[in-house]
């Protein structure tokens, strides 16, 4: 946490510097390890999840710690690449950022090795569309040529449906 960005001091600076030469010949994990202030994502050697632009911390529905700004700058970024130093104040101080972006791939991050990541980006699809779910089930429901034998159990699903989804779907 630093107090200003354009006028850090001494010690700041050095550390600043001292990041940017690890990066130079280290990767970005193991300068994040090293360096980071943050606990959450140091511990990860810096990897934050799945982020896109619906991924900030202001968005009460996300669990991203990621302020805006950094996801901003990680969307602007090809896999691969690290970003210049990002500023971001918010009311306890002001914070230097870089950000990493280690896949773009939609595939890929599907089938990451991570659950944390694929189910990130699972979770960040189904939410983009409140019905999308419903409507994933409908289709299957439909190619599996389920039916409601029990009338009962048939107007409880088209109520929900109804009240859930905004009408007939």
């Amino acid at each position: 946490m630093f107090c200003d960005a354009d006028n850090l001091t001494e010690t700041e600076t050095k550390k600043k510097n001292n990041i940017d030469k690890a990066l130079e010949k280290e990767s970005f994990a193991d300068v994040a390890k090293a360096f980071s202030e943050d606990s959450n994502t140091a511990n990860k050697k810096g990897f934050a999840g799945y982020v896109d632009s619906d991924s900030t911390s202001s968005d009460s529905s996300s669990t991203s710690t990621v302020p805006a700004d950094v996801v901003t700058a990680a969307i602007n970024l090809k896999k691969g690449e690290t970003s210049d130093w990002i500023t971001v104040t918010i009311s306890s101080g002001t914070s230097l950022y870089r950000v990493y972006v280690k896949e773009t791939d939609s595939n890929k991050i599907f089938n990451a090795k991570n659950d944390t990541v694929s189910n990130q980006a699972l979770y960040a699809i189904l939410n983009s569309d409140s019905s999308l779910s419903y409507k994933i089930l409908n289709s299957y429901a439909k190619k599996l040529d389920i039916k409601f034998n029990d009338k009962d159990t048939k107007k409880k699903f088209d109520n929900y449906v109804k009240t859930t989804y905004g009408g007939d779907q």
